[in-house]
């Protein structure tokens, strides 16, 4: 019966384990209509701000726009910049102002954080995008030089923030954002809150535990 018992409160801990670890899933997207189909309540923060070949400089921030807040490094600046201010091929990511960030960016999102997130992105050096959630979660995505990409996820716990960072390696660590969007992740299977599983499992403990006593109790 002891060894019984062992065995379940081995269940009963990997269970609780499994639960949490579940809690921190993501799901990447490339496609902003795959990640528009997987998310509800879109917000898209914009930059327009700035006449044709105008900027606006941020220093190193922080800056927000709708419910987001841009930081970067002390050492590094923030801009918004209209295409035409001397980098025609160098900023575009579709049309108008871009939010342009030298060295490492952090992204904080009020109100609690969401659970769906996605940006346009493009970056000066063929390297790494690397992209660093509150949730622990690390994505590194390849880029080229100057080629627009497009990154969306969804969460099942809250992101309230991001870290965007290139390596110092590469040089030139200038990262430009555009459509900045904020939405609550639609599941088609909800994850089973931890506690759920554990009480599960708790009554699961119980009739096992129910059932060796009535045994023992034929048994005399």
């Amino acid at each position: 019966m002891h060894s019984r018992l062992r065995v379940l409160a081995v269940t009963l801990v990997a269970i609780g384990i499994q639960a949490s670890a579940a809690n921190a899933a993501i799901i990447t997207f490339s496609n902003l209509a795959s990640w528009q189909s997987a998310v509800t309540g879109v917000n898209t923060v914009t930059f327009e701000e700035n006449g044709p070949g105008g900027f606006t400089s941020y220093d190193s921030g922080p800056v927000t726009f709708g419910a987001n807040t841009f930081v970067t490094d002390p050492t590094g600046a923030i801009f918004t910049i209209d295409p035409g201010f001397a980098c025609p091929g160098y900023c575009e990511i579709g049309t108008g102002d871009v939010l342009s960030a030298q060295t490492g960016t952090l992204l904080t999102i009020s109100g609690g954080g969401v659970t769906a997130l996605a940006f346009d992105w493009l970056v000066w050096v063929t390297d790494t995008l690397t992209i660093t959630l509150s949730t622990g979660n690390v994505i590194s995505l390849p880029t080229s030089a100057f080629v627009p990409g497009f990154f969306g996820v969804t969460s099942t716990i809250p992101i309230t923030s991001l870290m965007l960072t290139i390596p110092q390696a590469s040089g030139v660590q200038v990262l430009n954002l555009d459509n900045v969007r904020t939405a609550q992740a639609v599941f088609q299977q909800p994850v089973p809150e931890p506690g759920s599983l554990l009480l599960f499992a708790c009554g699961l403990t119980a009739l096992a535990l129910a059932r060796s006593r009535w045994r023992a109790r034929s048994s005399r």
